[in-house]
C-alpha cells in the first residue's frame, strides 16, 4: 500500500512539472508570516512580485495611549519646566497641610545662650538678609562660624523655633511638629518637650527648616496646649 502510494504521488508531480514546463505558468509562494514580539505578522515586503495584496491595518495603540496624544506628550528630556525642579507656585495655597524639609535640629544654638531667663520662641524668615542675620547670632558659639545655608526665598521660607535654656542635657528638645495653611496664614505646630537628662551641661534645642513661601501671617502653636508660642526676633 506504501509503495502504491509513493508511486502515485511521484506521477503526479512529474505531470505537474511538465505541465508547467510547457505552459509557462510557476505556482505563486503563498508567504508565511512569523508573529513578532507584540503578536502581529508584518505586512508583505510590497517588492516582492510573489507577496499577496494585502491592504496595511491600523498599528494598535500601546497600553491605550493612541498615536497622536504620544506625540502630544512632552518626553522629560524635552520638557523645560523640568529642568528647574523648584518653581514659584502659580496659584494661592489651598487649606491644608504644608510639606517642610529639615535644615538643622540639634541641642545648642547660641541664640541668647547666656541667659538663664530665654524661654524661647519661634520665628519665620523671608529673605536673605534677615537668615545671615539669625545665622550668625545662632552660630556665635562655634569656630570657625558655618556658613548658612543656601535658601531660595523667592520659592521658600525659613521657619527655627528654639526652646530656651535647659540645665541639663539631653532629653529636653523642641520639634516642628506640622505646618498648616488656614485663611490665608500657616499655622505651626511645635512640641515642646521637657525631661531632665544626665548630663550637667547647658542646651538652647532649636529646630529649623524650610517650607513653601507665604506672603500671609505666621503663627505658632503649642502642639500639647494650642497656646500661642511667642515669636522671635532675628537678633535678640
Amino acid at each position: 500500500m506504501s509503495r502504491f502510494g509513493g508511486g502515485a504521488a511521484a506521477a503526479v508531480l512529474a505531470m505537474f512539472v511538465a505541465l508547467s514546463g510547457v505552459a509557462g505558468w510557476a505556482p505563486v509562494p503563498f508567504p508565511v508570516a512569523e508573529e513578532g514580539p507584540g503578536g502581529d505578522a508584518p505586512s508583505p515586503d510590497p517588492g516582492d512580485p510573489g507577496a499577496l495584496d494585502v491592504p496595511d491595518r491600523p498599528r494598535r495603540p500601546r497600553l491605550g495611549v493612541t498615536e497622536e496624544v504620544a506625540r502630544e506628550t512632552p518626553r522629560p528630556g524635552l520638557d523645560p519646566r523640568l529642568a528647574d525642579p523648584i518653581r514659584k507656585p502659580t496659584r494661592p495655597r489651598t487649606d491644608g497641610d504644608v510639606p517642610f524639609a529639615l535644615v538643622e535640629k540639634g541641642f545648642w544654638s547660641s541664640y541668647t545662650e547666656e541667659d538663664y531667663a530665654f524661654a524661647g520662641g519661634c520665628l519665620a524668615i523671608r529673605d536673605n538678609e534677615t537668615w545671615s542675620l539669625f545665622w550668625s547670632v545662632h552660630k556665635a558659639g562655634f569656630w570657625p562660624e558655618p556658613p548658612p545655608p543656601v535658601v531660595d526665598f523667592t520659592t521658600y521660607i525659613v521657619v527655627g523655633c528654639i526652646q530656651g535654656v535647659w540645665t541639663d542635657c539631653c532629653m529636653t528638645y523642641v520639634e516642628i511638629d506640622g505646618i498648616r495653611s488656614s485663611g490665608g496664614e500657616y499655622v505651626v505646630s511645635v512640641v515642646r518637650h521637657y525631661e531632665h537628662g544626665m548630663l550637667m551641661a547647658l542646651t538652647n534645642p532649636y529646630h529649623i527648616v524650610t517650607t513653601e513661601r507665604t506672603e500671609g501671617p505666621v503663627r505658632f502653636v503649642d502642639a500639647n496646649t494650642g497656646a500661642p508660642i511667642p515669636e522671635l526676633p532675628p537678633v535678640p
